[in-house]
């Protein structure tokens, strides 16, 4: 119950990375303190909120901001000049824009480049730009047969997510085996256990390894 009386409202933050059973618990909550309680659910991933949740118990409002960009960009730009200037990192103002312009609409991942790019290199210059993509790179590690360790510390290095992880080699790997549809069916299935584990990192391992047995 509210302290004021009112309806207190809950708001459950990354909801995408709740575990389908605790979702199914979930839909008990939310129907037993309906008369004094709203529940707030916040995802990147829609498709790994279960039906149940999605529909009937709850209203979906999608956040898509590249319709907005026009009007962010600039606010984006800076506010991230700002953060240089207050940290005394050393940047090429020309690079700012397009580096918002790549990692838009996401403020955290910009600064989080910033960040990593400026511990290595002392400063932001053009090489910040490419600095994250990497390209052909783990596709062609996992073909070569690299071995694991080494593709992790790669992984860790470049500061991949798991969503990351799973976007490039999809983009990346089919293209490069004799099997490409084994390959997709593997990353599927790894990508959708990342969803619900509770260390994606273990999974991205055994994605790995069982990707170097199928090249």
């Amino acid at each position: 119950m509210s302290f004021s009386g009112g309806q207190k409202v809950v708001i459950l933050d990354e909801a995408d990375g709740l575990t389908p059973q605790f979702q199914k618990a979930l839909r008990a909550f939310i129907e037993e303190f309906q008369s004094n309680c709203r529940f707030i659910l916040t995802c990147n991933y829609l498709g790994k909120i279960i039906p149940a949740l999605r529909q009937g118990r709850t209203q979906v409002f999608d956040f898509n901001m590249a319709k907005f960009k026009d009007e962010l960009l600039p606010t984006i730009i800076k506010r991230i000049t700002g953060i240089l200037k207050f940290e005394k990192i050393e940047f090429d103002p020309e690079i700012v824009k397009p580096l918002c312009e790549a990692y838009f609409p996401s403020i955290r991942q910009i600064i989080a480049t910033i960040q990593q790019y400026s511990q290595v290199y002392g400063k932001i210059d053009n090489g910040i730009l490419s600095f994250k993509d990497v390209g052909d790179d783990l596709a062609n590690m996992i073909v070569e047969k690299k071995k694991l360790a080494e593709i992790r510390n790669y992984i860790e290095q470049q500061g991949m997510s798991y969503t990351d992880f799973f976007k490039n080699l999809f983009d990346r790997l089919p293209t490069k085996t004799k099997n490409p549809a084994q390959v997709i069916l593997l990353l599927a299935e790894y990508e959708f256990r990342c969803g619900t584990s509770s260390d994606p990192t273990l999974q991205m391992a055994a994605c790995i390894l069982e990707l170097m047995g199928c090249v």
